[in-house]
Order: structure tokens, then C-alpha cells, then sequence
């Protein structure tokens, strides 16, 4: 055949893409940046190992691309943001807005800069072009190319790993998504308001003091003393300053609403919601917690939570833990029509915003094999379990 008689670097796909499947990049064939399969906008997971094998078969010489927002080192991961800085001066900015990653990719013109994706909707941002950053940003299902394909237009030139190999996806640095912001923010008034990153929090006024005021409000009565309630704006104050502009606010500020809030409760002048209507109002609470953090998971996040609480709550109370395993659940049909994936990332973002605890993280045994994590539903002094909202 004629493959056979190819040399290795003309074997692109099938010698790299495997590989790179395996270390977590969803890849797919291509001819430059233009990939040979479609759909792929519509995936909702990576191809399987056993896919890549067999396109690795029917294309050997291929290109390769790769879906940045399935592209994960791990289960529940949020994918890869690529900075494509089209020239060395786009590539220093880059590294001085939204700092430095060990994840480089030589290109023609400069770098793809890599991050580990947010967990947020970047929207229909595309370019940094308007900010004075000669560079394009690739998430979600845009594609990327992947070393060692050839540039479409110059086929002599092969897109390289620059100090690092594919593993590196393992090691990303988060994005900065405030330093997006702020560039978000500077935006001339009259630009085209849906290439924006969509909005990351909901706070009243858009003041961090009043968005945590709030939130603690609603959860005061569920605190045993000011510094389980300390704890919690601590948390609150951390979720606030990965999707705001400005960042968190200062552990004094955070201090500062603390003491007024638990002062409001002592006085007597915060309702204590009892009843089924208290159940209601938490629902409500954690419901839009959730997809603040999370819009397109929180909805699978908060049913999750809802069958975890019905299935184990009385166990928690006795101080026991509980199994989470995705695959087994998916196959029990526990949520029906519910995938793998979708339980992993409700599971991970309910870890995320506190509402369960992990106790014993995944691990080896040689007698039993691969032992499920345990895990705990945060509790509420009455003894009732709940999570921080």
C-alpha cells in the first residue's frame, strides 16, 4: 500500500493522533485547518480512543485539529481557551494580560498560548483584535491545530511544541477570565455588543458588597456561628472575584458585611424561613448559585443534588459517607437519559460551589481494583443537609 512506503513525518494523524486523544485532546482529521469530518460542532463528548484509531486508518497522512472545549486532561474538566497571537508583539501582550502557560504551540507567525478553560460562556468572542491584541481566542467547538500538522497555505512549515508535549494539558493554568473583563470593560460603547463574553455574575447594582450581602442573607440561618458564616462569605467572596471585573473584595470589606449581616440576624430583622416555603426559597437560592457558576450545568446540578439529599441525607446525619459513580449511575438509568459526562459535571460543580465534600479521592487497591471516591453532603447545624448558596 501506498501508506506504507510513507515516512513517518508524512504519517501525521496516525502516528500523533492517538496520542494526543490520549492525553485528552479531542482530535479529528484535517487538510491544514479544515477538518475532514463534520459535526463536530454538534459533539457533546471527545471521539473515543477507538475512533481516532480507526480515522488514524483511513487517513494517515492527515493534518490534525482539536474541539478546545472538549479537550480535557480529566473527567468534569471544562476544556482548553487557545490564544493565537498572530506576531511577537500580540504573543508578549498576551503573557502580560492574561500571564503565562507552560501550554505553547509554535505557529508561522508567533504562538497558540493554551489555558485551562473557565467553566464560563466566553459567547461569541473570536478576536482581541478590537483591544489591540493582534490574536485570535478559540474555545468551545472552534478548532485549533495541533502539532505536528502543517500550515495550510506553507506546507513546509509544522506547527511545534515549544518547551513542552501534549501532556502539558494536564498542567494549564486557569484562564484569566478578569483579565477579559476588564478588556470587556474598556470596549467602546458602540461596538457590536454580541461578539461580548456574556455576562459572568448577576450582582445587584453590579456591587461585589451588595451580591455578597445578599447571598449571605439568604443563608445566615443555616450558619451555627459567625465563623461558620465567615466561612462562607470567604467562599462566596472567591466565586465573586473569578467572574468580576475588579476581582474579590478585601478580606476587611468581606469582614465588614459579615458583621452587618449576623448583626441583622441577632437584631431579628432577617427572616428565618421555616416550612415548605423555606424549602421553596432554598431551591430558588441554590438554583441561581448554581448557574452562576455554571449556566449551562447548574439546572443537572441542582436535580443531582435534589436525588443525592432524597437517597442519603439520614446516612450524612449518621456521619456516613456515599459512592458517586458516574458510569454506574448512567447505566442504572438512576436520572433517566442521563449520560456519564452529564453526571461527572454535575457532580464536579456541585464539589466546586460546596454543597458536597469530597473524603476519599479515587485510588488503586491490588486486591479490589479501582475504588469509587466518597464523598459527604455539607450539613447544616439542625443536621439537615444542604450546601453554601
Amino acid at each position: 500500500m501506498e501508506s506504507e512506503h510513507r515516512t513517518y513525518s508524512e504519517l501525521i494523524f496516525a502516528h500523533n493522533a492517538p496520542r494526543l486523544r490520549q492525553a485528552g485532546f479531542a482530535v479529528l482529521p484535517a487538510n491544514g485547518k479544515k477538518p475532514r469530518r463534520t459535526g463536530y460542532r454538534k459533539w457533546r463528548h471527545a471521539p473515543d480512543q477507538s475512533v481516532v484509531s480507526m480515522w488514524a486508518e483511513k487517513d494517515p497522512g492527515a493534518d490534525i485539529v482539536y474541539v478546545p472545549g472538549l479537550s480535557r486532561a480529566r473527567h468534569g474538566g471544562y476544556g482548553v481557551v487557545v490564544i493565537d497571537g498572530d506576531d511577537e508583539e500580540a504573543c508578549g501582550q498576551i503573557v502580560e494580560v492574561f500571564g503565562d502557560t507552560p501550554g505553547k504551540v509554535k505557529t508561522r507567525r508567533g504562538h497558540h498560548n493554551l489555558y485551562q478553560a473557565p467553566g464560563l460562556d466566553l459567547g461569541k468572542l473570536t478576536s482581541l483584535k478590537k483591544f489591540g491584541i493582534n490574536a485570535d481566542v478559540k474555545h468551545g467547538n472552534s478548532i485549533a491545530v495541533a502539532p505536528p500538522s502543517r500550515h495550510q497555505d506553507d506546507r513546509s512549515f509544522v506547527y511545534a511544541w515549544e518547551g513542552c508535549d501534549e501532556t502539558v494539558i494536564r498542567d494549564l493554568p486557569p484562564f484569566n477570565v478578569q483579565a477579559l473583563q476588564r478588556l470587556l470593560d474598556k470596549a467602546r460603547p458602540d461596538e457590536d455588543v454580541t461578539r461580548r463574553a456574556k455576562p459572568y455574575i448577576r450582582l445587584r447594582d453590579g456591587s461585589r458588597k451588595l451580591g455578597l450581602n445578599d447571598r449571605l442573607v439568604a443563608n445566615v440561618w443555616s450558619c451555627v456561628s459567625q465563623n461558620g458564616l465567615i466561612d462562607r462569605a470567604l467562599l462566596l467572596n472567591e466565586n465573586i472575584g473569578r467572574m468580576h471585573s475588579d476581582g474579590p473584595l478585601s478580606v476587611e470589606e468581606v469582614m465588614e458585611v459579615v458583621r452587618a449581616v449576623w448583626r441583622d440576624r441577632e437584631n431579628g430583622t432577617i427572616e428565618k424561613w421555616e416550612g415548605t416555603g423555606s424549602l421553596q426559597k432554598r431551591s430558588r437560592i441554590e438554583m441561581l448559585h448554581l448557574c452562576e457558576l455554571d449556566p449551562k450545568h447548574g439546572p443537572d446540578a441542582l436535580i443531582l443534588l435534589q436525588v443525592l439529599r432524597d437517597e442519603h441525607s439520614a446516612r450524612c446525619r449518621r456521619g456516613e459517607e456515599f459512592s458517586i459513580t458516574p458510569t454506574a449511575m448512567a447505566k442504572a438509568g438512576l436520572i433517566p437519559g442521563w449520560t456519564r459526562e452529564r453526571f461527572e459535571h454535575a457532580r464536579d460543580l456541585l464539589l466546586a460551589a460546596g454543597y458536597i465534600e469530597r473524603v476519599v479521592d479515587f485510588k488503586r487497591n491490588s486486591a479490589a481494583g479501582r475504588l469509587a471516591g466518597k464523598f459527604r453532603l455539607v450539613m447544616t447545624a439542625g443536621g439537615a443537609a444542604r450546601g453554601r448558596s
